[in-house]
């Protein structure tokens, strides 16, 4: 199972948190052999950075208290 998904599926822990910011740090700074590897460390770093209290809440408590939103078409 992937780290995300083992987050929401309510089977996340604190190694989870743990392990996507070491993602996140590995991928900066041209430390990934693909061009493209700084983009995808930005956006768990830039998620980590703004949401981690719901990154905690879901990992942690396995809890998610944001309420659903209808999709609009």
């Amino acid at each position: 199972m992937r780290t995300y998904e083992r987050i929401l599926s309510g089977q996340g822990g604190p190694v989870d948190l743990q392990i996507l910011d070491r993602i996140q740090e590995s991928l900066q700074f041209g430390r990934c052999l693909c061009g493209l590897g700084d983009s995808a460390g930005w956006v768990i770093m830039s998620t980590m950075k703004h949401f981690r209290d719901e990154y905690e809440e879901h990992a942690l408590r396995n809890h998610c208290s944001a309420e659903r939103v209808a999709a609009h078409a």
